[in-house]
């Protein structure tokens, strides 16, 4: 069963200029005007504390479930020992 954000990111419209929606953590949901959704990432670089930003890809691509997986590896792979 679909979460309360889940519903509201699945019903999100296009507006005049683009935006983001935060799904948790640091995955947004971008929308374009277009009406197109991609998955954004943020995030601090340990190494520099340097704000990342990473597009992941289209939001119809990845399920929740993957998108949180991608984010949480992606984290790992990058994290200073």
């Amino acid at each position: 069963m679909a979460s309360i954000i889940e519903r509201k990111l699945n019903s999100l419209k296009p507006q005049a200029r683009l935006y983001e929606e935060k799904y948790k953590g640091g995955i947004f949901v971008q929308v374009r005007p277009s009406g197109s959704k991609s998955w954004i990432f943020r995030y601090s670089r340990p190494s520099d504390c340097k704000q990342v930003r990473m597009t992941i890809g289209k939001y119809s691509d990845f399920t929740f479930d993957e998108i949180e997986a991608v984010s949480y590896t992606h984290l790992r792979a990058h994290e200073t020992v």
